[in-house]
C-alpha cells in the first residue's frame, strides 16, 4: 500500500521481556477468568473443563516467567 507506513517489529532485549512479562499476566487473568465463569450457573463448559482450562493457561504463564535463576 503506497503511502502506509508500517511499524518495525519491536526489538531489544527490555521490549522482549516486557512483552513476556504482559503476556504471562494475561495468560494468568484469562485462567483466573475462566474458572470464575466456569463455576457459574447456565456456563457453556463443566466446573471440571474450566478448572482444567484454568490450569493450562497457569502453566502457559509459567514458561513466559523468564529463565530460572539459580539459587
Amino acid at each position: 500500500m503506497a503511502g502506509r507506513e508500517h511499524s518495525r517489529p519491536a526489538t531489544g532485549p527490555w521490549r522482549g521481556r516486557t512483552r513476556w512479562a504482559g503476556t504471562r499476566r494475561e495468560h494468568l487473568r484469562f485462567a483466573d477468568e475462566v474458572e470464575r465463569l466456569g463455576g457459574m450457573a447456565g456456563s457453556a463448559i463443566s466446573t471440571a473443563q474450566a478448572k482444567l482450562a484454568a490450569d493450562k493457561h497457569r502453566e502457559l504463564a509459567e514458561r513466559f516467567s523468564g529463565p530460572r535463576r539459580a539459587e
